[in-house]
């Protein structure tokens, strides 16, 4: 099988002249994607870097996702996904994971996996209340590995499944210690153009103080049909 390869590099800013002086968030990120024999591979780098010249904090950000997938056969799919986001612990320093700023704008949430994998419904995190790269809070960064598969069966019957392990990188701003994340959904192909699918996650935090770690559970159905 032949090779194949493909990548972008890409610059955005954010600057925010409400106030007094500028509040400037920067970002520089590379992208690729890859075909190496019967292993497809997926991975960016993003640097974030910028000042708030209001509050006098610098900010920063280097993450990384990884993710690598095969077909074991026609109807089964096996990867891999690999997350870091560096965190700081520093008062003059605030992480950033995204140029959001609260309107939607320069977020990217590559970490679902199940049926709602599009960032518009996020069944993971928003069920745990945290963005995937700063998964303790702010300025806390992330770690996470996760396996994921998929199985498609008589061509109307899809199902998915992922488990996932994730922890901060700056342990020293969080009481958040780990979480394990099981996620598992089906789509299954009613009628022509019409598509009922269905997702379940579960989530088991783990603190280092007493507060409350009970898992969260979340469940998501819908319909699509195409006109």
């Amino acid at each position: 099988k032949e090779d194949k390869f493909s990548g972008n590099v890409f610059f955005a800013t954010s600057i925010d002249k409400t106030n007094s002086e500028d509040d400037t968030q920067n970002a520089f990120a590379v992208q690729g994607t890859a075909a190496l024999g019967k292993i497809n591979l997926t991975a960016e780098l993003d640097y974030f870097f910028g000042e708030n010249k209001n509050t006098d904090v610098d900010y920063i950000g280097t993450q990384l996702y990884v993710d690598a997938n095969s077909n074991i056969n026609d109807s089964t799919m096996a990867g891999v996904r690999l997350m870091y986001a560096m965190g700081t612990d520093k008062a003059d320093e605030a992480q950033l994971s995204n140029l959001n700023r609260g309107a939607g704008f320069g977020d990217w949430l590559p970490y679902s996996f199940g049926i709602y994998d599009d960032g518009d419904v996020d069944p993971v995190f928003d069920l745990f209340g945290q963005h995937p790269m700063e998964i303790g809070g702010a300025n806390s960064g992330t770690m996470a590995i996760a396996v994921y598969g998929e199985k498609v069966i008589k061509e109307k019957l899809a199902l998915r499944g992922l488990l996932a392990y994730a922890a901060p990188s700056e342990d020293e701003v969080t009481a958040l210690d780990s979480i394990i994340n099981i996620n598992a959904g089906a789509e299954y192909e009613f009628a022509q153009d019409t598509v009922v699918q269905g997702c379940v996650n579960y989530i088991m935090p783990s603190f280092d103080d007493d507060r409350d770690d009970d898992a969260a559970l979340g469940l998501f159905a819908g319909v699509r049909m195409n006109f």
